[in-house]
């Protein structure tokens, strides 16, 4: 390659602290993510809980039908919180695995503040490589137990219906 092709081409080599500026700002995105995924269906699962009470209460159905009407949004309602459940789970490993990986680039570089290994120091991993949930700062498997919660008042709301049909039969 002659020297003018040379200096007509760009540099397109990024630097290492560059690479690790952009793979913490998108690892940043991904947990704004993570964060509107839960928003989005806590929203949903509200709506729901709200429909099925809706049914149950206000419809104006009589009978058997008042207490089988909900029972579609409360099957719909397990799903969506077990895909939601799904969701965190994936997005969580996904995140430590990025921030294994901004570890393994902090350890390469020299003439930084190695942050992800000097918050090790105040919350510890355990030992399958997740921090310890001292301080409440585990924010990560408390967002979890969100679709387990909603999970368990479909099953509530499932019990209800099912001992009011057997009431009702009775």
């Amino acid at each position: 390659m002659t020297e003018q092709q040379n200096n007509g081409m760009k540099d397109n080599s990024v630097s290492k602290f560059e690479e690790y500026s952009l793979f913490i700002e998108d690892t940043a995105r991904l947990s704004e993510r993570r964060q509107t995924v839960s928003n989005t269906y806590v929203a949903v699962n509200s709506l729901l809980l709200v429909a099925i009470g809706l049914l149950v209460k206000d419809l104006g159905a009589t009978g058997v039908w008042r207490l089988l009407l909900p029972v579609p949004l409360i099957v719909s309602g397990i799903i969506i919180s077990r895909r939601w459940s799904e969701l965190l789970s994936n997005y969580k490993k996904l995140v430590g695995f990025r921030i294994n990986v901004l570890k393994d680039m902090e350890k390469k570089m020299s003439g930084i503040e190695n942050m992800y290994h000097r918050e090790e120091l105040i919350y510890p991993m355990d030992g399958s490589g997740g921090s310890h949930s001292i301080g409440g700062l585990n924010f990560s498997d408390k967002e979890q137990s969100l679709p387990k919660i909603f999970i368990l008042l479909y099953y509530l709301f499932g019990l209800g219906l099912i001992a009011a049909l057997i009431v009702k039969i009775a």
